[in-house]
């Protein structure tokens, strides 16, 4: 073999070793982690019961289904499809009733309904006393909150970007609204609150929204945190929105370039998520 040819080769040889070397030899400063203060418990707890729903094998994170009291009993619901009324003093589970559907926002509870919703856009009114299906409506958006219940309403949100108002007594829809979802937000939607007249809901795109329990109409809304902006290439040009009172109480947006909910990811309850942010809107 040529001498000459091998002279490359060695020098790069050469150099890697001392690059390793000046690694190896650079003293790091590692931070130490704080030591843990020890805990002193100041309030003895007792277990007096406890009861499961049958969850094997469920996907985690569905951070939706939560316990829901009314009256002396406890509801809970699990992904696979079962829904549980657990005795609060005793711990027995009272029925257990199977929707045979994929629950992820839950349970709410009244004295006349116990409402479930799935991740495939149901949801389901079950009796309180046994557990039987009352009613199902499919709202196509998924479920990730429990609902809430009135005499007059219930109120949902679903993550495509609707506050619906059905009827407590067959689930047929009084009337929506809707926000606009950005391009890329958080998986999962807040519960809505329902406070005298108005319903009350959070949405995606930074805002909190009052709308009227009789029709729906908007009686307020505020930017809670204002979504960022986008500049130069790929910024959306233009916005179109129906002002918010005409109409059947309802609120119209579409952001051109897109068709729905994308890059989503599981979170805890989170009332609003930053996103694209909305300009001032304008009647068509």
């Amino acid at each position: 073999m040529n001498s000459t040819s091998t002279q490359p080769l060695a020098v790069v040889s050469a150099l890697m070793a001392l690059v390793l070397i000046g690694a190896c030899s650079k003293d790091k400063s590692i931070d130490q982690p704080a030591k843990l203060t020890p805990l002193s418990a100041s309030l003895r707890v007792q277990r007096v019961w406890s009861a499961s729903v049958d969850d094997k094998k469920a996907v985690a994170l569905r951070l939706g289904l939560g316990l829901s009291v009314a009256g002396n009993r406890v509801y809970a619901a699990g992904h696979r499809g079962d829904v549980v009324a657990i005795d609060v003093s005793s711990g027995r589970i009272l029925w257990r009733a199977r929707t045979r559907a994929p629950l992820a926002g839950g349970t709410a509870a009244s004295d006349a309904l116990v409402l479930v919703g799935s991740s495939d856009g149901q949801l389901f009114a079950l009796n309180p006393a046994d557990g039987a299906i009352r009613w199902k409506v499919r709202l196509n958006g998924e479920v990730l909150a429990p609902a809430a219940i009135s005499e007059r309403l219930i109120a949902v949100r679903t993550v495509d970007g609707k506050l619906h108002a059905l009827s407590p007594a067959d689930g047929h829809e009084l009337w929506f609204q809707e926000q606009q979802v950005p391009r890329l937000s958080l998986r999962g939607t807040a519960r809505p609150v329902i406070a005298g007249e108005l319903v009350l809901c959070g949405f995606d795109n930074g805002k909190v929204l009052a709308a009227n329990m009789s029709d729906g109409s908007v009686q307020w809304e505020a930017t809670i945190t204002p979504a960022a902006r986008t500049h130069g290439a790929g910024a959306p040009r233009r916005h179109r929105f129906r002002r918010p009172g005409l109409g059947p109480g309802r609120v119209h947006g579409r952001l051109p370039g897109t068709r729905g909910h994308a890059g989503a990811r599981d979170r805890a309850d989170l009332v609003v998520a930053r996103g694209l942010e909305l300009p001032r809107a304008y009647p068509r």
